[in-house]
């Protein structure tokens, strides 16, 4: 079935489908397996579905902790939203500011010639590969959803070289570690020339966010699907050489079997790896080599406004702990989104989040550039993400041709995530409409 006909077909009519993982590579498979007529039930361990889009109560008011920007590419995100009612989107764009050489140089989508002389300063071999990787972006969509061919091409054309082998420290100070870290909390050297595409992408793209939020989406998806919170599939279950349903059990410790005429699972890699270790080891051998980097965010209410108009983001360089901090919104100066990923904070994911030693860390850093100093915090929250972003696989091209002769020895047996196309938001689609349409 081609991928576009996905949600127009009606053949798994009368069909019962496990989805397991209630993040956004579960939303999304549930979503495509409904509209090709089939009845989907989400099993989610944790207490509330949406993955790293979770929400929190900052104050008062609720707040999305993770993923909230929305590409103007993001056509997948966007049809499954509108399909839900009336989910409005506003304008976010791109403005991140950083430190070089005492001035503060800003990246603004709204002046994509500003944009432009800020990147005057790098060598003329750098503006060239950055020109090159823009060009493929452009001539193939597909290119930035981690495609096999571009991946071995880029990986023929680098011979495994890192982002940091191959570009200078400036371009790499100005643009590209804030991309690795906040895409896959990921530093240059630990990012494959051959997997940089969807890094590079972010750079072409523009950005709005859900005016309430990613919780009311969420929520409106889980109406469609029959969903167990606080459930965990802890196997599979087999009849005539295919798999036939699950076995779970839930926080209270009560189990069961539930059979369905399919299975897709669509968790991060390690949680696929230990569903699948007794039924295709091969398969679950390579979820593990798939690498994922923690992070902690914390989000701060001022009195005040800590940022302005012109500055609306602070991005760090690897000698902080904080990789950077952000307006939650245009309207929202005064709610500060701190992020700490890439390898000096990792340290701190191995504990549970102080929301007040996080707060005085971040403050430390951010005081130098905004208005944070001496401004009364109203409110804060913190979130650690475990296992964290995704930062795919070193050998991405022959990483998905391997996982997909070995998952094709389970009949019955379907994968999505964020380790197949990208861990964007949309890449997360595109995995799960593949999914779908391979059934």
């Amino acid at each position: 079935m081609p991928v576009s006909d996905v949600r127009s077909a009606q053949d798994l009519r009368g069909e019962r489908y496990a989805v397991v993982g209630g993040g956004m590579s579960g939303l999304a498979t549930a979503w495509y397996l409904q509209g090709r007529g089939a009845e989907t039930h989400i099993f989610e361990s944790s207490d509330e579905l949406g993955g790293r889009t979770i929400s929190g109560e900052l104050g008062e008011r609720l707040v999305t902790l993770g993923g909230k920007n929305i590409g103007r590419s993001y056509t997948r995100f966007r049809a499954f939203t509108s399909s839900l009612g009336e989910h409005r989107y506003e304008y976010f764009g791109i403005n991140s500011s950083r430190v070089i050489d005492g001035r503060m140089i800003t990246f603004d989508s709204t002046d994509r010639a500003g944009m432009l002389r800020n990147l005057s300063g790098i060598s003329a071999r750098d503006v060239a590969r950055l020109a090159r990787l823009g060009l493929t972006l452009k001539r193939d969509p597909s290119a930035r959803y981690l495609s096999e061919s571009n991946c071995r091409s880029l990986a023929q054309s680098y011979d495994g070289s890192s982002v940091e082998d191959v570009f200078s420290r400036r371009l790499r100070e100005l643009l590209l570690r804030s991309l690795t870290v906040r895409v896959s909390a990921a530093e240059p050297d630990e990012v494959p020339m051959s997997n940089v595409l969807p890094y590079v992408g972010m750079i072409t793209d523009s950005y709005d966010q859900l005016a309430d939020g990613m919780h009311g989406v969420v929520t409106a998806a889980a109406r469609h699907s029959r969903v167990s919170l606080q459930t965990t599939v802890q196997g599979l279950i087999h009849e005539q050489d295919r798999v036939s349903g699950v076995e779970v059990m839930t926080r209270g410790g009560d189990r069961g079997r539930e059979r369905f005429d399919g299975v897709v699972i669509a968790t991060h890699a390690p949680g696929a790896a230990r569903l699948l270790q007794d039924d295709a080891p091969l398969a679950a051998s390579l979820l593990a080599e798939v690498r994922y980097f923690p992070l902690l965010v914390l989000l701060a209410e001022y009195e005040r406004p800590v940022f302005d108009s012109s500055v609306r983001a602070v991005v760090f360089g690897s000698e902080e702990t904080l990789s950077n901090a952000g307006a939650y919104g245009i309207g929202d100066l005064n709610v500060v989104r701190y992020t700490f990923s890439g390898r000096r904070a990792r340290p701190l994911t191995e504990q549970e989040p102080d929301p007040e030693r996080l707060a005085s860390i971040a403050e430390a850093a951010l005081a130098p550039h905004a208005d944070v100093a001496g401004n009364p915090r109203r409110a804060t929250i913190a979130h650690r993400f475990l296992p964290g972003l995704c930062a795919y696989h070193r050998d991405q091209a022959g990483f998905l041709e391997r996982l997909a002769s070995a998952k094709a020895e389970v009949t019955g047996l379907h994968l999505a995530g964020d380790y197949l196309r990208g861990c964007s938001i949309e890449a997360c689609f595109a995995a799960a409409e593949e999914a779908v349409a391979a059934i």
